[in-house]
């Protein structure tokens, strides 16, 4: 039944309050005189046939519901009361006394859930202080989410400034300190993105062409001449290496790359 009941939720904390609001909705009642007082460890002649019980009786179903679909689930005895004496203290009599659930949710703790329907002194008015863990818990989630959400805001806010600023002192500075500045950009691409790390430039350039369709031959090349031949590079070819890597770049950070092994399939009639 509890598989049932919680049919379509993913969440242990959308499973827990699925739980608690079938008893709401599936016509329970309080059992505020005590009628079913000798059924006290009869949970299921509750749950099945009587259903009116005691927040006992709501407190230990729910409990045993939410640990049969795996849930970590715990039976709860404490007080409720709404009653305020002069001084601003809370008045705390013996039929406040309540029995509650408590569900343990991954990453943020114990919730507490109140199933009892309400009806009697020591019903809590119907699942109100579980409203209002939920909404606290609801609340800790919006909080959780916007800060992940300008986390990750930030972290591509500012990948996004670094490879301007790269850019930027690439374009100004002179060819050969250009051209060495590119080719080390193309290597931390290649370590991040083709997981190679001291390999030749030949293999280097071999690899994005077959991955990404761009040849990069003129930043090997240039690179070559300038670094192990000692040669000028002019600011024209530095900056055409650089139009070149702002491509690969490009074609790195949108997964455009083709399949150079593919074979077309034979067609069939």
């Amino acid at each position: 039944m509890t598989m049932e009941i919680t049919a379509g939720f993913d969440s242990d904390y959308e499973k827990a309050a699925a739980i608690e609001r079938y008893f709401f909705e599936s016509g329970y009642s309080y059992d505020a005189a005590g009628t079913h007082a000798e059924a006290n460890l009869d949970i299921l002649h509750f749950v099945f046939d009587s259903q009116s019980g005691t927040c006992g009786h709501y407190a230990t179903a729910m409990t045993l519901m939410a640990r049969s679909i795996g849930l970590n689930a715990r039976y709860v005895e404490g007080f409720t009361s709404t009653e305020v004496n002069e001084d601003g203290r809370y008045v705390i009599r013996a039929r406040n006394s309540h029995a509650f659930v408590q569900v343990h949710i991954p990453f943020y703790g114990w919730v507490t859930f109140d199933p009892t329907v309400p009806g009697g002194e020591d019903s809590s008015g119907g699942g109100a202080f579980a409203n209002i863990l939920e909404l606290s818990f609801m609340i800790f989630l919006g909080f959780s989410l916007l800060i992940l959400i300008g986390l990750a805001g930030y972290l591509l806010y500012t990948r996004v400034i670094m490879e301007k600023l790269f850019r930027r002192k690439a374009a100004k500075i002179s060819g050969r300190k250009g051209i060495i500045l590119i080719y080390a950009k193309v290597l931390k691409l290649a370590r991040k993105k083709l997981d190679m790390d001291n390999v030749s430039s030949a293999k280097l350039a071999k690899a994005i062409t077959e991955k990404y369709g761009l040849d990069i031959a003129k930043i090997t090349t240039y690179f070559e001449r300038t670094f192990y031949g000692n040669e000028h590079l002019s600011i024209e070819e530095k900056n055409e290496a650089l139009e070149i890597y702002k491509q690969l770049h490009s074609k790195m950070h949108t997964n455009q790359s083709r399949n150079t092994n593919h074979e077309p399939s034979e067609s069939k009639c």
